[in-house]
């Protein structure tokens, strides 16, 4: 929640963001909050051994790997992170239509829960080999999150184990917004050095500032246009006529970046209020709520470390960079659910989950202060 809180109060108070508008998103993050304290019990789809478990994703990572070969894979390879808008075009043209699906689940949910499983059962080579994974699905389809989610979920997992004190965890936040600080500096000191700016401007401005600003655009632009009312959506069947010819994050694209190619994809605020104006963010609010319940549910089981680790880049995508069904459909959520599921919790680590929160404790950085 904090990913959305603190940006749009930054936005209200010294971007001219409107309180009304505002208060839409406020108030969407009280709803999850109260929804994400509902008590649930964790559900298991069968035992699997650790051994077969990461077995088997290692498997299916390498089938997803070997599949770009026939498609131009080797000739389109490339690990410069300045070319990736250059060249992508041009590796999705070649690339079939499934892989649209099966990169983000493969990036978001398999190879981050192959490096956290990995880690829970103290299989620290397999854990760096599934990590470098991820490095060659950047490659093959030039996304740069492919690279930082398994790094996410190897710095997730080691921060919970070590039970971070508030102090500690301020003096981070501090450090990396120092970093910024100078990142920022040096760019105005060496505009032609193409390292600087990376760091302010993937982690800074576009993982932490743009999605609020898009949000707030959403809001914006549906409070006086037609919503949607997931026509866009196959869930529809068709049954629902659709007021635009492009979908939600184009044609706020078109609205605010000036191009209908930009396509301005947000999280569950901003497209639940292009679905359904404030009810359709509320009932988005009250799913993600839902989600975030049953997650802790997992990590009173099995542990906090390991679910955050696990989930962290479905929750980020979550409240900031895709409608709250798509996440499920095509984000990979549903798949790190159902992998959950299947972890075998060792009988020490369970004990030892008694005192651990759960996984809105860790991901809320209000709660983390009250430990």
């Amino acid at each position: 929640m904090t990913i959305n809180l603190i940006p749009s109060l930054v936005l209200y108070a010294l971007g001219g963001m409107r309180f009304g508008l505002a208060m839409v998103g406020w108030v969407a993050l009280a709803m999850v909050f109260l929804v994400s304290a509902l008590p649930m019990k964790r559900i298991t789809a069968g035992s699997i051994s650790s051994k077969k478990l990461l077995y088997l994703t290692s498997v299916f990572i390498l089938i997803f790997l070997f599949s770009f070969l026939p498609f131009g894979g080797i000739k389109n390879f490339n690990l410069d992170i300045n070319e990736v808008y250059n060249l992508r075009d041009e590796v999705s043209a070649n690339l079939p239509s499934i892989f649209n699906y099966l990169t983000p689940i493969i990036s978001k949910a398999v190879i981050p829960f192959a490096v956290a499983a990995a880690l829970f059962y103290r299989k620290y080579t397999a854990a760096i080999v599934f990590s470098m994974t991820g490095i060659l699905v950047f490659g093959f389809t030039t996304h740069k999150g492919a690279i930082f989610y398994p790094l996410m979920a190897v710095f997730i997992y080691f921060a919970l184990k070590k039970s971070m004190s508030y102090s500690y965890i301020l003096a981070l936040i501090i450090g990396l917004i120092c970093v910024s600080f100078f990142d920022v500096y040096m760019i105005s000191e060496n505009s032609t050095n193409g390292l600087f700016g990376l760091y302010s401007n993937f982690l800074v401005r576009r993982s932490i500032m743009v999605p609020s600003l898009l949000d707030y655009n959403y809001i914006e632009f549906f409070s006086e246009n037609p919503w949607f009312f997931w026509s866009s959506s196959r869930l529809s069947l068709g049954l629902i006529s659709q007021p635009y010819a492009v979908t939600a994050p184009y044609v706020i694209g078109e609205a605010f970046l000036g191009s209908l190619e930009a396509g301005a994809n947000t999280g569950y605020i901003g497209s639940g209020f292009a679905q359904a104006g404030i009810w359709g963010t509320l009932l988005y609010a009250i799913g993600v709520g839902l989600v975030v319940a049953y997650i802790n549910a997992q990590s009173r089981t099995i542990g906090l470390p390991l679910v955050a680790a696990i989930m962290t880049a479905p929750a980020v995508t979550m409240f900031s960079s895709t409608d709250f069904i798509t996440l499920f459909l095509t984000h990979g959520m549903i798949v790190s659910l159902l992998l959950l599921s299947l972890i075998e919790p060792r009988r020490r680590h369970a004990s030892n989950n008694s005192r651990a929160g759960g996984f809105a404790d860790g991901f809320h950085v209000d709660n983390s202060i009250r430990r």
